[in-house]
């Protein structure tokens, strides 16, 4: 539930609130934000500490830029409260979300549902009880140089998401807790793939996870996978099931638990130039 905001917060809101009427650019240093809906460019001035969720998106072509500042949850787990949020876009597009260290919350620090066309640039999503940054149904999106590490069931999650760039993205040491991924149930890695294609992850590192480094499933047909780093993984460095028509190139996968790169029987794959010593 959205708060209303208390004659404290009312210097951010009322600069909003003239902005929109005078015709000003839509811009805003925001003290405290915790449950707030934005429509406007905000850019934090302090570390936020919710009870709740954190900041949500409501307007398109809009940035948050949390200038390195924190956003702190309730760390409650997922199934013993309600599913907190740290950054959420649901149906947005053109927005820019970078700078934000978003920690402690229950299904995700930074949450894609039905958008397309945003970028998610120079975040630090550590340490929250289900993923780092998740992408939900959502398209044609940019990732770039953010850290997912320390998360208990994954650090980057796509599902039902394609036509999205990961690039210099960072996801290790991350959990291998079961959590929802529609009608059934997962285990999360670094960077997980389910229903998830025509992308292209270039030059990311997926390192010392509980699970695999990289994976594909459930069809994630047709993603290139160039330059990345998995290494050290419990599981497989790079993972593909049910998937086909993937290609790998001049990945490293070294010193994981299972293979390399492995794939399931219907997993059509084709890899070259690539380092897969286990």
């Amino acid at each position: 539930m959205n708060k209303s905001i208390s004659p404290s917060k009312r210097k951010a809101s009322l600069l909003l609130v003239s902005s929109l009427a005078l015709g000003f650019p839509l811009s805003a240093q925001a003290t405290d934000l915790c449950g707030q809906i934005i429509t406007a460019d905000t850019k934090l001035d302090e570390d936020q500490r919710c009870s709740g969720n954190g900041i949500t998106i409501g307007a398109d072509n809009i940035a948050l830029n949390c200038d390195g500042h924190s956003l702190s949850g309730p760390g409650t787990p997922l199934r013993g409260g309600p599913p907190t949020i740290g950054i959420a876009l649901n149906g947005r597009k053109g927005v820019t979300v970078k700078n934000c260290n978003v920690t402690g919350f229950a299904r995700a620090g930074i949450l894609l549902s039905n958008s397309s066309h945003n970028k998610i640039i120079n975040n630090d999503a550590p340490r929250n009880s289900t993923v780092g940054i998740s992408l939900t149904l959502s398209s044609h999106n940019k990732l770039g140089e953010n850290t997912a590490n320390g998360n208990r069931a994954g650090g980057i999650v796509l599902q039902g998401s394609s036509y999205n760039k990961l690039t210099e993205n960072t996801a290790t040491a991350n959990g291998d807790l079961e959590f929802p991924g529609g009608s059934v149930i997962f285990s999360a890695s670094g960077i997980s793939l389910f229903s998830s294609s025509h992308n292209r992850l270039i030059d990311n590192t997926a390192n010392d996870n509980q699970a695999h480094g990289i994976l594909l499933i459930q069809s994630s047909d047709r993603n290139r996978l160039t330059d990345n780093t998995a290494d050290g993984n419990a599981r497989d460095g790079i993972e593909l099931e049910d998937s086909s028509r993937n290609k790998l190139r001049d990945n490293v996968a070294n010193n994981n638990g299972g293979a390399g790169a492995s794939g399931s029987p219907s997993a059509g794959f084709a890899i070259e130039g690539s380092s897969t010593k286990n």
